[in-house]
C-alpha cells in the first residue's frame, strides 16, 4: 500500500510537512492526503508541492482551480504549490518528510502525487508503481534545486509561464 506506506506512516512517526515533487499532481490527490491528516492521524499536515511537467504539457484550468481552492478547504494547515514554467520539465517524482529538524524521510518512485498514482482511485487496480527509500537530505537538496525557477500557482501572470488549457470529454 503505498499510499499508507508513502504518505502516511511517515506522519507517524513524527514527520510534519512533506515536500513534493512530481511529474503530475491533482487537487484530488491533495484533498485526501489532507483529509487523511486531519480525520485520521489528527495533525495539521503543511505540504510543498512542485509540479514538474506543467512546463512542458500545460495544465488544466480545472486542476488550477482546483489547487487554487485548497487553501480554503484546509483552514489551519499549509499549502504552497509551484509549476515549472514553459521550456523546462521535470518527470521525477520524489517525496521527502520533515520534522522540526529537517528532513527525516525520502521516498522515491513511478507514483505521481495523484490518486492512481498512489493505489487509491477506482482504477488503480490495473496500475503497478513503485517508491523506494533514498536518502532524505539528498532528495531534499534535488527538490530544492528542480523547483527553482518555478511559479507560484497563485501568480497573476500564470497563464504567460505556462499553458493552460481545457479537458476534453472522452466519448465512448
Amino acid at each position: 500500500n503505498l499510499f499508507e506506506r508513502v504518505l502516511v506512516e511517515p506522519a507517524k512517526r513524527g514527520a510534519k510537512e512533506l515536500f513534493v515533487l512530481s511529474g503530475y499532481a491533482s487537487a484530488a490527490m491533495v484533498t485526501k492526503h489532507f483529509e487523511v491528516a486531519s480525520k485520521e492521524l489528527s495533525m495539521d499536515l503543511s505540504i510543498d508541492l512542485h509540479i514538474g511537467m506543467s512546463g512542458r504539457d500545460g495544465l488544466s484550468r480545472n486542476t488550477l482551480l482546483g489547487l487554487q481552492s485548497i487553501p480554503r478547504q484546509i483552514s489551519g494547515r499549509s499549502f504552497n504549490c509551484s509549476l515549472s514554467i514553459k521550456g523546462t520539465s521535470n518527470h521525477s517524482k520524489i517525496y521527502v518528510w520533515c520534522d522540526d529538524n529537517g528532513p527525516k524521510e525520502a521516498f522515491l518512485g513511478s507514483s505521481n502525487y495523484t490518486q492512481l498514482g498512489f493505489g487509491i482511485s477506482a482504477t488503480a487496480s490495473r496500475h503497478k508503481e513503485v517508491c523506494v527509500a533514498v536518502d532524505p537530505i539528498a532528495g531534499f537538496e534535488y527538490i530544492l534545486t528542480s523547483s527553482r525557477g518555478g511559479i507560484s500557482y497563485k501568480s497573476p501572470d500564470l497563464a504567460d509561464y505556462i499553458d493552460l488549457y481545457d479537458e476534453q470529454l472522452n466519448p465512448k
